[in-house]
Formats: C-alpha cells, sequence, structure tokens
C-alpha cells in the first residue's frame, strides 16, 4: 500500500543525501580554502610593500656604527613582521639593497650602494622584501585530505623601492 511507498522513498532519500552532501561540503570547504590562502598572499604581499616603505622613512639620528642603510634595511623587517603579527608563525623576512641592475640580490648591502663615490655618481640602488611562508607546515585552515593539492607548499611576496639619490646618504 502506500506506506511501503512512503518508506521506500525516505530510504531513497537518506541515500541521496549521503552521497549529495559530502560533495557539497568538500565543495564549499575548498571555496572557504582558496579563500583563506588568497587573504595569506595579499597579506604577504601588503606586508613587503610596507616594508619597502618603512625604509624609505628618513631613519633620524643613527645609532653608533650603523650606517643608514642598516637602519633602513631593520625599519622595512621590522615594519613587514609588524603586519604578519595575526599569523601563527611569522615568515621569513628577507631585506636586501642592491643596485638596480642586479638581478640576485642578497641580504648583505651592495659596495656600491654603501659607498658611493661622489653624490652625482650614486648607483641606482634599490631595497627588496621579499616574503617567504611555509604555508605546508602551517597552514591557516586544515587542509582535508583530498583537497590537499590545492594547498601550496609555499608562498611568497615581493616588493621593490628605488633609492633616489637623497635616501641614500
Amino acid at each position: 500500500g502506500p506506506t511501503g511507498v512512503i518508506e521506500r522513498l525516505r530510504g531513497a532519500t537518506a541515500i541521496e543525501f549521503a552521497i549529495a552532501f559530502p560533495v557539497f561540503f568538500g565543495l564549499v570547504y575548498a571555496t572557504l580554502m582558496y579563500g583563506f590562502i588568497f587573504l595569506v598572499q595579499m597579506n604577504l604581499q601588503h606586508a613587503a610593500e610596507e616594508g619597502t616603505r618603512a625604509a624609505l622613512n628618513h631613519p633620524g639620528i643613527l645609532p653608533s656604527g650603523t650606517s643608514p642603510l642598516e637602519v633602513r634595511q631593520s625599519a622595512a623587517d621590522a615594519a613587514a613582521k609588524h603586519q604578519l603579527g595575526w599569523l601563527k608563525t611569522l615568515p621569513e623576512v628577507d631585506v636586501s639593497i642592491c643596485t638596480v641592475e642586479n638581478e640576485s640580490c642578497s641580504t648583505t648591502i651592495e659596495p656600491d650602494c654603501a659607498n658611493p663615490v661622489a653624490y652625482d655618481q650614486l648607483p641606482r640602488c634599490q631595497i627588496v622584501v621579499t616574503i617567504t611562508y611555509p604555508y605546508a607546515q602551517h597552514p591557516v585552515i586544515p587542509t582535508l585530505p583530498l583537497l590537499g593539492f590545492l594547498a601550496p607548499n609555499e608562498m611568497q611576496a615581493t616588493a621593490r623601492t628605488f633609492l633616489g639619490q637623497g635616501i641614500i646618504q
């Protein structure tokens, strides 16, 4: 009779839900996970840009034994790390000062930028802030077993700012 049909429909509904729910949940969770990854990437980029802006500020009175460029490097490092204080693990921040022509900046200050020959012969120097975050070791949102391919192993952001002639001295 009619009760047998209703019982079979209830069973079919339960089976449909058991199949559809994991797929729907996976799609919603993947969307959230991608959103959080995007949030972290945008924050890394913002922190790198804030670091370069902080390096442009006049260092003021220098501690003895430090150069203006060293003070600018430490200001960039501190500003970038301050912007990323909400992360449970601080990323690695590299601040380098090098000539514009140099493609592989290291964290040391290039001699051409630190000791210019004459004011009118200053090289074209830049400050480069690079932030690297190991997302695989410290994810912001846990990764589900089947969605691990969506999460990056490492995230990186870089910002560069030209240091004009009046800034280097």
